[in-house]
């Protein structure tokens, strides 16, 4: 397909995060995106946009994509301690419940649920071991162009295209060793050629990742029982038509197993490991994740307009088993009337979202006069989820539920920009979206709710946008954005007292919505040596979508207070030499409650759980010449990571009530931790070695709270290990 994607291969441009291995080698060019549905330079963006190139990192190791983005200011991932498992949160826009706020897309396909019956928001796609042109991550809301649950940013993965006039293949190899842990190995190729040439190319990639655990089971008495699977690939078949009309066609699948998350039980009131700094105590949870993507994308370059449609058709399913015995153990055994410990209580539980997504735009050239974007989009999504706790040796039913959902959009979406002068533009964009969403819900046991035949929620949503871009020379850019995002409506489950038979969950949830208010510069100094961005912004956020506790079961609702957030993101990239770089990358989010809210435990002001106030990161690298004929490069980051809170913390409210929350607060210590790589490039090969979590920072990366009872994801401990990778 005729993409024009020219991305470069050279320094961190402007709004990027990342610097690729052409830049060790002294290239410099511009780099180009699509974050706004039309290929423009990224420092030509009305938005904080950072592009990222997967290979730079995975020279030194780093191929995870929480590992990636712990270097982009404003962006963090939760990871729930398991590969596949987790959620994105952008601008202090946090997942306090399980709709994302973080819209993924592969080229311009939407990723995953958009539904909290799926679980939508713990589920982000890292796909940065598959065949990537680069990654782009688009700050502050993206509801006019990229639809629901958009509202904090989003990631989008832009493929690499087939080749239609030459052979090109990638392989690569990394061996690892974790400290407390053991060997690590994963294995890339891809390979693109042309069929016919000029007219037709062919892409197949493939990686397979086998990661050694680092958490012990003081139960089993066995070691290391958090390893990993990854293994995927992807085939995508090009056919250039015309030098107007291409065709392309792809197919993706990840699938991810481990049989034990890395999760270590804590001490809520010390922050102490309860069994040991890397132990826990629990049966197998074995997990699966498997994840299929079909596409087909036709682009059409007519005179007046560049006409694309997108169709494509994903499964998800997982099936995992959780151990709850530390939680609902002794609630059973006490019912039961027999001692404490005598029961096991085993979750089964199996996610799978089938989805369907089409749309159809119409993009104007780009012309420094008028431009203009519009579009119809569509999406249908299946979704179930089924809940059973095994009682062992019980019997005793505590809860067999499940509750399939559909979730279904229809939208139109368009914007315009008017050039005042060749040096001034402004943009206005809007989307008008119809949401239907609908579950059904049937369980039995203790803690099931009652039987909800399917019930529909239907809302309409409209989001807009609103910039203003000013180029007084060519080397600095300003900008003023006010965006909208939102997430859809949605029903509830039901949960009922089973003392008195009362419902005390509410029928549905609200949408929310966000408006945000952004300015921002980009701009290059002493020619082109020094690079910035920088951006200001402040969110409000209204009927913020939360879990509401009751005994200890979650159901979904939205708070009474709104949220306002307030921020500064800056990236600082030196460059004073073509051999040398040095970027820094510093945020600040401060996300509060606007008032008291006893219903989810937060007094006014609070910082919203999950969100740190302060982040920093420092990224450089020096080449240097290796003879006549190789080229050799040392590099290395640093990472700092404010504490975070795990629940609200409540206290006496501004009218003299107490407020608590459902579970205890526990605050994160704040951690550094330092990446080191160095290696040389061969022509076509390249070797190095690395060292990740060099001082062997132990830390919690994620963590939370409930019933008293803390649980953890620990940082990887240092791991050491070497690349090679060979282009042909």
């Amino acid at each position: 397909m005729k993409t024009g994607y020219s991305i470069s291969l050279g320094l961190l441009a402007l709004a990027s995060a990342t610097v690729s291995v052409a830049a060790e080698q002294g290239q410099l060019e511009e780099v180009v995106v699509t974050a706004s549905r039309r290929e423009q330079a990224v420092q030509d963006v009305a938005a904080s946009v950072a592009v990222i190139d997967p290979q730079d990192f995975a020279t030194g190791g780093l191929t995870s994509l929480a590992d990636v983005l712990a270097y982009v200011p404003g962006v963090q991932v939760n990871d729930n301690g398991a590969p596949g498992q987790g959620s994105i949160t952008m601008r202090g826009v946090a997942n306090i419940f399980s709709t994302p706020t973080v819209g993924i897309y592969v080229d311009d396909i939407p990723y995953g649920s958009v539904t909290a019956f799926a679980e939508g928001a713990n589920f982000a796609l890292d796909s940065l071991l598959g065949d990537l042109e680069r990654v782009e991550v688009i700050k502050g809301p993206q509801g006019t162009l990229f639809g629901a649950s958009s509202m904090g940013g989003s990631l989008r993965y832009i493929t690499r295209d087939p080749a239609l006039d030459e052979f090109r293949g990638r392989f690569s190899v990394d061996m690892s060793d974790t400290t407390e842990g053991g060997f690590n190995q994963l294995y890339k190729g891809a390979v693109s050629f042309p069929l016919v040439n000029d007219k037709l190319g062919l892409s197949v990639s493939g990686f397979f990742q086998d990661n050694e655990g680092f958490i012990d089971d003081a139960g089993s008495g066995l070691d290391d029982v958090n390893d990993t699977e990854l293994k995927g690939g992807q085939a995508t078949l090009l056919y250039q038509a015309s030098d107007a009309l291409g065709v392309k066609l792809s197919y993706m699948q990840q699938k991810f197993e481990f049989d034990n998350q890395n999760d270590v039980p804590f001490d809520v009131a010390t922050g102490d490991p309860l069994l040991g700094r890397y132990t826990k105590a629990s049966a197998d949870e074995p997990t699966e994740i498997e994840y299929d993507l079909a596409s087909a994308a036709i682009e059409y370059d007519a005179d007046w307009a560049t006409v694309t449609l997108a169709s494509s058709y994903q499964e998800f399913q997982q099936p995992a088993v959780l151990d709850l015995t530390a939680f609902f153990g002794p609630v059973v055994d006490d019912i039961l009337g027999v001692p404490v410990g005598t029961n096991q209580t085993l979750l089964d539980s199996v996610i799978s979202t089938d989805r369907w997504a089409h749309e159809f735009r119409l993009t104007s050239a780009n012309n420094q006069d008028l431009e203009w974007l519009a579009g119809l989009y569509y999406t249908s999504e299946e979704s179930s989820n089924f809940q059973g706790v095994r009682v062992i040796p019980g019997p005793f039913d505590l809860v067999t539920q499940q509750f399939p959902s559909e979730y279904e959009e229809v939208a139109a979406f368009g914007n315009v920009t008017y050039y005042f002068t060749p040096k001034f533009d402004a943009t206005v964009g809007m989307r008008f979206s119809s949401n239907d969403v609908s579950v059904t819900y049937s369980g039995t046991g203790l803690l099931a709710g009652p039987t909800i035949p399917k019930t529909t929620v239907s809302d309409d949503v409209d989001t807009y946008l609103f910039n203003a871009r000013y180029r007084p020379s060519e080397d600095v850019s300003l900008y003023a954005r006010i965006a909208s995002g939102y997430r859809p409506v949605s029903p509830n489950l039901g949960l009922v007292d089973p003392s008195t038979g009362e419902i005390l969950s509410v029928p549905f949830v609200e949408s929310d919505s966000l408006w945000s208010y952004e300015l921002g510069t980009k701009g290059e100094l002493a020619g082109g040596k020094v690079l910035y961005d920088v951006a200001v912004y402040q969110l409000k956020w209204q009927d913020l979508q939360v879990f509401r506790s009751f005994m200890g079961v979650n159901v979904g609702g939205n708070a009474d207070s709104d949220v306002t957030a307030n921020g500064v993101e800056a990236t600082l990239t030196l460059q004073p030499t073509d051999s040398f770089y040095l970027i820094g990358g510093l945020n600040y989010a401060s996300s509060e409650l606007d008032d008291d809210d006893p219903a989810i435990g937060g007094l006014e002001g609070e910082q919203l759980p999950g969100i740190p106030e302060w982040t920093f990161s420092l990224n450089g690298n020096w080449s240097f010449p290796l003879g006549s004929s190789a080229q050799g490069f040392v590099g290395g980051g640093v990472i700092y990571q404010d504490e975070r809170k795990t629940s609200f913390i409540g206290g006496i409210g501004s009218d003299g009530s107490v407020i608590t929350p459902p579970s205890p607060n526990f605050m994160t210590d704040d951690y550094v931790t330092a990446d080191l790589r160095l290696g040389a490039t061969f022509g076509r090969y390249q070797v190095a070695l690395y060292a990740n979590n060099l001082f062997d920072e132990y830390a919690f990366h994620t963590a939370s709270s409930a019933f008293g009872l803390g649980s953890a994801a620990i940082l990887r401990p240092r791991t050491i290990g070497a690349t090679f990778s060979a282009e042909f």
